[in-house]
């Protein structure tokens, strides 16, 4: 893929970003995310959308088989993709 075709794509992204998507904080999620990652064995980085899946009571749709293992584990409905 050439530069020009990456920065296009990245640019309809942001701007999809700005329409649809909300980002929220991971603060929040924070103190939970870490007792996942300690009790779990995974990540920092992976385990703050496991805590927001249980606090918003939603499925975790993810493509990382350890993280989906650990939510199911957990009792979320996972969406792999």
């Amino acid at each position: 893929m050439s530069l020009e075709k990456a920065l296009a794509i990245l640019g309809d992204l942001l701007e999809l970003k700005r329409v649809t998507f909300r980002v929220e904080p991971q603060d929040p999620y924070l103190g939970q995310a870490l007792k996942i990652a300690v009790e779990n064995r995974v990540t920092v980085y992976d385990s703050p959308f496991i805590a927001q899946a249980i606090a918003k009571k939603a499925t975790l749709t993810t493509s990382d088989e350890r993280q989906g293992r650990v939510a199911e584990r957990l009792n979320l409905e996972v969406e792999y993709i």
